[in-house]
């Protein structure tokens, strides 16, 4: 069986009530949508209290003895919950959504994009971080490293381990990853990042993120192989 909707049911009894019950029906159509305009409780009561006041009637007790005007505001209370459901759950997710992007759902606008900068520059951080471990598995790939060695060597002035690479290599693991880079990077901005002299990095700019593609003690290391060659050839 076809169920009507509202409006469905409002045309066949526009068609098939007299002059007064009509006009009694359209004044609950008009009641109905005041209802829902304001997002009211809609009810046969609160129906009546809207037509009476309104328009003087029809009244509760009219509308509990007529089955057709019952029918109408019956299926307009159904189609009304149907739409506050749909409201109340889209609000609810939206909230929900806000709540696990921020701490709280009442942080002002400021708050909130200092937030998404720290999660952005976060961001960078992981991926930089990343990017390094993969550089110096690369390192430590082409000019392995003898932990026995470097124990035996004892600590260096900063108590660290005393590393050195096989000398045998014509280039340090430095310069080729260099001249790689500026053979390879087409595509990437390249930038010598200095604080000072002993802070020097090169970097690239892809996407908007920044990836760091010779540390500073690379570089360093690099810059010193350089400077040496340049000495020998003079």
């Amino acid at each position: 069986m076809l169920i009507e909707s509202a409006d469905q049911i409002y045309g066949r009894l526009m068609s098939e009530l007299g002059p007064k019950a009509r006009a009694s029906l359209e004044r609950i159509r008009q009641a109905c949508d005041s209802i829902e305009v304001v997002r009211g409780l809609m009810n046969y009561s609160r129906v009546a209290a809207a037509t009476t006041e309104r328009f003087g009637g029809p009244k509760k007790q009219t509308i509990q003895n007529n089955r057709q005007l019952k029918a109408y505001i019956s299926r307009r209370i159904h189609e009304y919950s149907l739409v506050t459901k749909r409201v109340s759950e889209g609000v609810a997710s939206t909230v929900g959504a806000a709540r696990a992007q921020y701490p709280s759902t009442d942080i002002d606008a400021k708050t909130r994009a200092y937030i998404d900068l720290l999660r952005a520059d976060n961001k960078r951080l992981h991926d930089e971080n990343l990017h390094l471990g993969r550089l110096l598995e690369q390192q430590t790939e082409a000019s392995p490293i003898s932990i026995d060695d470097a124990i035996r060597s004892g600590p260096s002035e900063e108590l660290a381990l005393q590393i050195s690479t096989s000398s045998d290599q014509r280039l340090p693991p430095s310069v080729n990853e260099l001249l790689r880079l500026l053979h390879s990077s087409r595509d990437e901005r390249l930038e010598v990042q200095s604080r000072n002299d002993d802070s020097t990095r090169l970097t690239s700019l892809k996407n908007g993120i920044e990836h760091v593609l010779l540390t500073p003690a690379q570089w360093s290391e690099a810059r010193t192989w350089m400077a040496h060659m340049l000495k020998e050839r003079e």
